[in-house]
C-alpha cells in the first residue's frame, strides 16, 4: 500500500483558524462575564431586600419585646395583690392583666417566628451574594460580598432576636396563667366565704324563727292563763 499524504494547511489559514478560535473564546469570555457580572448584581439586590426585611421585622421583634415584659410586669403585680388582698377590684385587674400578657405572649411569638423566617432568607441571600461575588473582580465583586457578608451578619443577630422574643413570650404567658389562676382563686375564695355567710344567715334565721314561734307559744300560754284566771274572778 502507498503511504497516505498528508495535506499540510497554508500558514495562513492556521493562523485564521487561531483567530476565529480566539474570537469565539473572547467572546465567550465576555458573554461569561456580563452574565456573572448580571448574577451578582441580582444576587447583591436580593442580599439587600432580604437584611431589610429582617430588619424590619428585628425592629418590630424589639417592640413586641418591650410590650410583653411590661405585660408581664403587670401580671405579676396583679396576681400578687390578688393574692394578698382578694377584693373585687384586684380580682377584676388580675383577670385583665392576665388576658393581657396572653395577647402579648402570642404577638411577641409570632414576632419570633417571622423573624426567624425571615432570617433563614436573608442566611440563604447572603451565601448567594458570596458565591456570585467569588465569580467577580473589582468593586462590584467587592460590593456584591459586602452585601452578603451584611445579610449573613443580619441573619445571625435576627437568630438571637428571635430567641429573646421567644423567651419575652414565655414568660408574658407564665404570668399571664399566674395572674388568671390568682384571679379565679380569689373568686372561688370569694364564693366560699359568701356561700358561708348565706349558710350562717340561713342558720340564724332559722334561730331566730325558731325563738319567735316559742316565745309567741309562750305568749299565748300566759294570754290562755290569764283568760282563766280572768274567768274564774268573774264567776
Amino acid at each position: 500500500l502507498a503511504p497516505i499524504q498528508l495535506r499540510k494547511k497554508p500558514r495562513e489559514e492556521v493562523e485564521a483558524k487561531a483567530v476565529e478560535v480566539a474570537s469565539v473564546a473572547s467572546t465567550t469570555a465576555d458573554q461569561l462575564a456580563a452574565a456573572a457580572e448580571e448574577e451578582g448584581l441580582r444576587a447583591q439586590e436580593k442580599a439587600y431586600a432580604a437584611t431589610e426585611a429582617l430588619e424590619a421585622a428585628m425592629k418590630s421583634a424589639a417592640e413586641a419585646i418591650k410590650r410583653a415584659k411590661e405585660a408581664t410586669k403587670a401580671a405579676e403585680t396583679a396576681a400578687s395583690n390578688v393574692t394578698a388582698n382578694p377584693t373585687i377590684d384586684n380580682i377584676e385587674i388580675a383577670g385583665r392583666a392576665g388576658a393581657q400578657a396572653k395577647r402579648e405572649a402570642e404577638l411577641t411569638l409570632f414576632a419570633a417566628e417571622e423573624v426567624s423566617r425571615k432570617a433563614d432568607f436573608a442566611q440563604l441571600a447572603g451565601d448567594d451574594a458570596l458565591k456570585a461575588a467569588s465569580m467577580l473582580t473589582g468593586v462590584l465583586g467587592e460590593r456584591v460580598a459586602e452585601a452578603g457578608k451584611q445579610a449573613r451578619n443580619a441573619a445571625a443577630a435576627g437568630l438571637k432576636s428571635a430567641e429573646k422574643a421567644r423567651a419575652a413570650s414565655d414568660a408574658a404567658s407564665i404570668a399571664g396563667d399566674k395572674a388568671i389562676e390568682a384571679a379565679n382563686r380569689a373568686i372561688a375564695e370569694a364564693l366560699r366565704k359568701a356561700a358561708e355567710v348565706a349558710e350562717k344567715a340561713a342558720r340564724r334565721a332559722e334561730e331566730i324563727a325558731a325563738e319567735v314561734a316559742r316565745r309567741a307559744q309562750e305568749v299565748e300560754a300566759k294570754a290562755a292563763e290569764v283568760a282563766g284566771i280572768a274567768s274564774r274572778i268573774a264567776e
